[in-house]
């Protein structure tokens, strides 16, 4: 943190956020001087409150741009914008606007979450695998892999892992008009990223330019699943089985069939609504990509 510190104070202004009164006074700062970069270091769980506050208080006035770096305990956002190593990134950053270069950056879509603005959403066994993530003994710094490892052969062996995990979901679904009984499915993922990395299969999706990308995954007995997991990484949509559902999404509505509260997961913090809840894509980020740079 203190590396960061100082490199950014070379390019700018670097403020250590420890409460949400803090965060509002110096964004709304840095709106007023028509900042034209804010990074941000931390997981995506701090990432995501930050660009909620971003658009509340920019309105309808051009935003700055972005760069996530890794700084909490997933990281989803950072690796998948491609900024893993903050140390790196910040350099090369910093020998950018030093040299005056310009930095490559894409596009990424926000997805407007009830009245929260995200960038991933999960309920069901996503949401499950998320916790388990970063609850398992402690040791959240274990890959992706290995918690999909263990996953594989709890749901072979028809362990209580995979067993907790592919319930049914209880709530009744609606997805562009498409009513979809509760039971249906055991969980949905959606993102407005345009890719993931070690899931070929969703960058395939057909997305028209307003919708955003769903992953469903319907209950399914282990060699069915396990017999999915080979096209979906590698992008060969037309093998995926039908119990995988790859769509491209403009409005999903989950209602509560039962009274009950609606449990998601939003870049890795977890909510719950009353009764009913809206996901629609919303406004259009511009990322940096400062790790892109040939050195």
């Amino acid at each position: 943190m203190r590396l960061l510190t100082e490199r950014f104070s070379r390019m700018g202004e670097s403020v250590e956020v420890d409460r949400s009164e803090n965060l509002t006074a110096a964004l709304r700062r840095w709106k007023d001087v028509g900042i034209d970069l804010l990074a941000i270091s931390g997981g995506d769980g701090t990432i995501q409150l930050v660009i909620d506050e971003v658009l509340d208080l920019w309105g309808s006035h051009p935003l700055p741009r972005f760069l996530f770096l890794h700084g909490g305990t997933t990281g989803f956002v950072a690796r998948e914008t491609g900024n893993v190593a903050a140390r790196r990134v910040s350099a090369r950053l910093l020998s950018a606007h030093s040299a005056d270069r310009s930095v490559p950056a894409q596009y990424v879509d926000t997805l407007q979450v009830g009245e929260r603005h995200t960038l991933s959403f999960g309920i069901g066994v996503f949401r499950a695998l998320s916790l388990e993530y970063v609850t398992w003994g402690g040791l959240a710094a274990l890959s992706h892999s290995l918690l999909g490892l263990r996953f594989a052969v709890s749901h072979v062996v028809r362990g209580k892992l995979a067993r907790r995990m592919m319930r049914p979901f209880p709530h009744r679904l609606r997805i562009d008009g498409e009513t979809i009984p509760p039971g249906h499915f055991a969980g949905l993922f959606a993102a407005g990223l345009p890719h993931l990395k070690v899931f070929r299969a969703y960058e395939a999706i057909d997305c028209p330019e307003d919708a955003f990308r769903v992953v469903g995954i319907r209950p399914a007995g282990a060699l069915t699943l396990l017999r999915g997991i080979r096209p979906v990484l590698r992008g060969e949509t037309e093998e995926v089985p039908q119990e995988i559902r790859l769509q491209g999404v403009r409005e999903l509505t989950i209602e509560s069939a039962d009274g009950s509260p609606v449990a998601y997961m939003a870049d890795g913090e977890y909510y719950t609504a009353s009764d009913r809840l809206s996901i629609t894509r919303g406004a259009r980020l511009t990322v940096m990509r400062p790790g892109l740079l040939q050195v």
